[in-house]
């Protein structure tokens, strides 16, 4: 596939211009199939805040011929941009200079020694929200807001390296709703939307050989039980998903969405509790436990393996840059499997989070001279530090 496809036009607006051109080029999958797509910023603005700036962009898509490869190494992020945020919930402010603090290039630079089929990002690519004027965050970094500029710093320019040739599959986080960055996901996305913003997207069903992956908008969900008012749309969400599913023959049905299903957060007090409890019911009144075999999310900013009587198989990949939420119990999972959590009991678990440094990414790869599909935890390094089954 060609990488350079608006080359001869970039050079002429440089010529013209006499000033640096920065133009982003990647590969996207979706229910439509395979799209080439471009940005070219053709005025850069030097403002600190941007909470707009996505008018000075020439976007261009088109699509691919139908490709015959087969999908058999699929790489997994989540949660990677740059915390920057003014209020009382975890870790505000992440260096975003510091490689060290914020290691999203890293991890790129490893992704893209894998060589993957795909690269599937389940959600929160943007993270730069807040720093006012006399705050320490105004030295970690040269953009804030939710305007193109942000969004260069915290998703194009580092995932450059693994837009050459890799497939990127989009799943939109609770970062990316109608509230926040909903404008530079709006580049990102597929879909057409018939508004300036949309709660939540279709769901799509994207079938890569063996695997059917159905692909599911949690972003506008609340993680708040006591808000009810959107049970009955998430129960219609998981009934149409399972009647689309219902004369599937896919040997392997795996669904992505950004919240989990089953995954565990610290309620503090020394206490850790299950989230999220409305898309908990809306599934439990289905009987998709039988056909989905592995749910993948982000959310939580840890690595979570996980499977809780009556659901599928649980992966949380939320720890691909944005500041971690080590949870104490991770460190003796012994006392997960004793506890249960609203009536929910959880069989098996497993992690590679265990401080506040276990930054990473996971992989989904057939096993060698099989058709058994495995899940890889790797930490920033590239090295794999846990391999299990991905089904149970």
């Amino acid at each position: 596939m060609k990488k350079t496809f608006l080359f001869s036009s970039l050079l002429l607006v440089v010529a013209c211009t006499q000033a640096p051109v920065k133009e982003y080029n990647w590969i996207s999958l979706s229910e439509k199939g395979l799209m080439q797509n471009s940005v070219r910023v053709l005025k850069e603005s030097k403002e600190f805040k941007t909470d707009h700036g996505f008018k000075d962009l020439e976007i261009k898509k088109h699509s691919l011929a139908p490709s015959e490869k087969s999908y058999n190494k699929i790489v997994l992020l989540g949660d990677t941009g740059c915390r920057l945020k003014e209020g009382a919930y975890g870790r505000a402010y992440q260096n975003c200079k510091d490689p060290q603090e914020w290691p999203y290039a890293n991890v790129i630079e490893k992704v893209a020694a894998e060589k993957p089929d795909l690269v599937i990002h389940v959600g929160d690519y943007h993270y730069r929200e807040h720093c006012s004027e006399g705050k320490p965050c105004r030295q970690m970094t040269d953009t804030i807001g939710y305007g193109w500029n942000s969004w260069q710093a915290d998703f194009f320019l580092p995932s450059t390296p693994a837009f050459a040739a890799i497939p990127w599959l989009f799943v939109r986080g609770n970062h990316e709703d109608c509230k926040r960055a909903f404008e530079g996901y709006k580049l990102i996305s597929e879909q057409k939307w018939d508004k300036d913003c949309v709660a939540a997207e279709k769901t799509e069903y994207i079938q890569l050989g063996d695997v059917l992956i159905v692909q599911l908008d949690s972003s506008s969900v609340s993680d708040d039980p006591s808000k009810t008012d959107q049970v009955s749309f998430w129960e219609q969400q998981f009934k149409d998903i399972e009647q689309n599913l219902q004369n599937s023959k896919a040997k392997h049905i795996w669904l992505f969405t950004h919240k989990p299903i089953t995954g565990l957060v610290d309620a503090g007090d020394n206490k850790v509790a299950m989230t999220n409890v409305h898309l908990q019911k809306a599934f439990a009144k289905t009987n998709l436990n039988k056909k989905i075999e592995l749910t993948v999310a982000g959310h939580i900013h840890n690595t979570q393996y996980l499977l809780a009587k009556g659901f599928p198989l649980q992966l949380v990949v939320g720890n691909s840059g944005s500041a971690l939420d080590p949870i104490e119990d991770f460190k003796t999972p012994e006392k997960i499997l004793k506890t249960k959590f609203e009536g929910v009991t959880v069989i098996k678990f497993s992690t590679t989070s265990t401080s506040d440094r276990d930054f990473g990414y996971a992989v989904l790869f057939k096993e060698p001279g099989t058709n058994k599909w495995m899940i890889g935890f790797h930490n920033m390094k590239g090295e794999r530090t846990l391999t299990l089954p991905a089904a149970l």
